[in-house]
């Protein structure tokens, strides 16, 4: 119970949730976007055949030419493969489980300080004296 009683305790719930939720948050974003590559797909209207093109962050370059669609898929599954190389899925994993985490320390730490006011307002209530008619 000791614990409960420092403010401290309290804040640094509230802070450490913060910090997970906006490490969540970011790590999650990682699902849609915000990869450590640039795709590109240019469509030439004469050849009628289309270019894609992925650009690591390392400057490492890969080209298909084909068809739109399997420009298209080729991107696809190169980007799917990309995301496992530089650990994607298992970063919005991490995301997933510090978003809950971060919500549980932040509300833990809400709740701690609020039940510790409301304890120490009903204890100098008790003790101030009430004037009797």
């Amino acid at each position: 119970m000791n614990i409960i009683q420092r403010p401290a305790s309290a804040a640094l719930a509230v802070l450490l949730g913060v910090a997970a939720l906006v490490a969540g948050a970011s790590l999650l974003m990682l699902r849609d976007g915000g990869w450590p590559w640039h795709a590109t797909i240019s469509d030439s209207v004469s050849a009628g055949s289309s270019t894609a093109e992925i650009v690591d962050s390392d400057g490492t370059a890969y080209r298909f030419t084909g068809s739109s669609t399997e420009a298209h898929q080729w991107l696809d599954r190169k980007q799917d493969d990309l995301k496992t190389a530089h650990g994607i899925p298992t970063k919005v994993v991490v995301g997933r489980v510090l978003e809950p985490v971060g919500l549980a320390l932040v509300l833990l730490g809400i709740a701690t300080q609020v039940w510790r006011l409301t304890t120490i307002l009903r204890a100098r209530s008790a003790l101030t004296p009430h004037p009797t008619k």
